[in-house]
């Protein structure tokens, strides 16, 4: 175990002395896509947000390494709902342009724009909205095979199938969000998504203790195998097949 806190005043004597020298670089080439990315970078992680913000948006405008521009539109968007309290339009529209550009440089969507817009939804109480954006997101490949940068694993494992068990069950999109519910179970263990699985299930009519415990014996890929058509060279996303839901409730009926 390493408590990184300790070296915390060495890390902001490296950051401000790289932003020193990226600025004079940025100063030099102020077109420069690489510089303003790692420029943009390391002010964030001086929580100078307000800078930060500044140069991901200068990036976003030039060409380069596309991946960037993703993160650069992302975290832009993170930031200015965060830390600088941007309106939820101003907000959404950052998003927006995430989702644009992973849908031009990906083979399909990232799910971190759409987990973000969904949840924008849900504060807005537009949970059709939501739902449409989390059924997406949870179709969409995990792209950390192909990414040379970042990718939010947490968002792909569970943050994903946790909003759609929930949303599923208000848009009476009963299956998909069965597969929601159980998915997130498998991949965290949580009691909420226990609870969240229980609002779909008839306990007069299904063993649901026995249902649990059954799950407690399955792994996420065992019941992806069954649940989900995984992306193939003619397919870009994965797809689900609700039509095994059932037949797996069928065997805990009372």
């Amino acid at each position: 175990y390493q408590d990184r806190s300790l070296d915390a005043h060495k890390s902001t004597k490296r950051f401000t002395r790289d932003k020193e020298l990226l600025y004079n670089e940025y100063l030099k080439n102020p077109h420069d896509s690489r510089t303003l990315f790692y420029l943009a970078q390391t002010c964030s992680c001086l929580f100078q947000y307000e800078e930060a913000f500044k140069y991901y948006m200068l990036r976003t405008k030039e060409k380069g390494f596309m991946e960037e521009v993703f993160h650069a539109y992302l975290r832009s968007a993170e930031i200015a709902q965060s830390i600088l309290k941007y309106s939820p339009e101003e907000v959404m529209y950052l998003f927006m342009k995430t989702l644009e550009v992973s849908c031009s440089i990906f083979n399909c969507p990232r799910a971190e724009p759409l987990i973000n817009l969904a949840k924008l939804y849900l504060n807005n109480d537009n949970k059709l909205m939501a739902h449409i954006f989390i059924k997406q997101a949870c179709q969409s490949v995990n792209p950390s095979y192909d990414c040379s940068l970042f990718v939010d694993g947490d968002m792909y494992d569970y943050t994903r199938w946790h909003l759609l068990g929930i949303t599923g069950y208000y848009v009476n999109d009963f299956n998909i969000g069965i597969i929601g519910c159980i998915m997130a179970y498998l991949n965290k263990k949580k009691d909420v998504d226990i609870s969240n699985l229980k609002t779909y299930i008839d306990t007069n009519k299904y063993d649901f203790d026995k249902l649990i415990n059954f799950l407690d014996t399955q792994t996420t890929q065992s019941m992806s195998n069954l649940f989900i058509i995984k992306k193939t060279d003619k397919n870009l996303q994965n797809h689900f097949l609700i039509n095994n839901v059932h037949p797996i409730l069928d065997k805990f009926k009372k």
